[in-house]
């Protein structure tokens, strides 16, 4: 008898754990929850989802329901502050900082490879190169045009 007892009080304690997980997946991603993930993002799809598990378990009332689900489209439909001013601004500061950079190299006057800051000959074809700084430092790759 106490065995039936047992495995009949194990059975109601299954039940009510694996009821709601049961019902969870029957329900489905009700087309709210599609809607806004296409246009509002994976956050808002979750907490959609989750205030429809709430609903669907009895854990919210169907006017606090209605509520909170108005209150996330809302917040899910307001534009998202502009923070393309500073973004903008910090890649400037770096396309800056790329031009200086490549304005400081240095190329061969035989090859035109790129040439270490340092070196004394280039490391492509062995021409002696000018001093960095000198005169005769050449900072750019010559032209096709201006050969003959």
């Amino acid at each position: 008898m106490e065995v039936v007892v047992m495995l009949l009080l194990v059975g109601v304690v299954g039940a009510m754990i694996l009821g709601p997980l049961v019902r969870r997946s029957q329900t489905g991603a009700p087309e709210a929850i599609v809607r806004t993930s296409a246009a509002g993002g994976r956050r808002a799809a979750g907490v959609l989802a989750d205030l429809e598990f709430d609903h669907a378990t009895g854990k919210l009332a169907d006017d606090d329901y209605e509520a909170l689900r108005a209150q996330v489209h809302a917040e899910t439909a307001a534009p998202e502050p502009p923070v393309r001013a500073a973004t903008d601004r910090v890649l400037d500061d770096l396309e800056a900082e790329i031009r200086a950079a490549r304005a400081l190299r240095r190329f061969c006057t035989g090859c035109e490879a790129v040439m270490p800051r340092a070196a004394r000959f280039c490391p492509a074809c062995g021409t002696p190169v000018p001093p960095h700084g000198s005169p005769d430092d050449f900072r750019g790759p010559r032209t096709t045009e201006g050969r003959a």
